[in-house]
């Protein structure tokens, strides 16, 4: 697929006339064999951009030598101030929405998150096991029922000094 870009800025004062032979222009274009789509959008700057897609090389080639075109081609000098046109090929053309790529990104990330969590979870328990195991193999006494139960209920029982 070809990719014709199209950049232009309007001269001023030359709006009249533009519209009309834009419209014909498109139309002329969609009779062209290879001829797949235009879109056209204008920046807040005031730049304006035309994509036009093409089967083909040659199909472009067919739209460039029109004497339609080549006689509009003329006439923008009229139109715009500044015109710029860049011819792309296209290497790769992916299909996938964005909703569909940022839904994906978004469960990839929601299984990420809970796979982390998960593995927190667990780390987080199993330190809390080794430290009561260590607690309790340094000072056994410390379980109910202990001897230093006794002790510490003794202390308990006697006035602060």
């Amino acid at each position: 697929m070809i990719v014709a870009l199209m950049r232009t800025r309007m001269a001023p004062g030359a709006r009249s006339g533009h519209a009309a032979m834009a419209r014909r222009m498109g139309r002329l274009a969609g009779t062209v064999p290879g001829y797949l789509s235009h879109k056209s959008f204008v920046a807040a700057d005031g730049e304006r951009v035309l994509v036009t897609e093409f089967a083909s090389e040659e199909s472009l080639r067919r739209w460039a030598a029109d004497p339609a075109h080549l006689e509009a081609k003329a006439a923008g000098t009229r139109f715009f101030s500044e015109c710029r046109v860049q011819v792309c090929s296209v290497l790769t053309d992916t299909p996938a929405s964005f909703l569909d790529h940022a839904r994906t990104a978004r469960a990839l990330r929601c299984a990420a998150w809970g796979a982390w969590c998960a593995a927190l979870a667990h780390r987080l328990a199993a330190r809390w096991e080794r430290f009561w195991d260590e607690r309790a193999a340094r000072a056994p006494a410390l379980r109910p029922g202990g001897a230093r139960d006794d002790a510490f209920a003794e202390d308990r029982r006697r006035p602060p000094p």
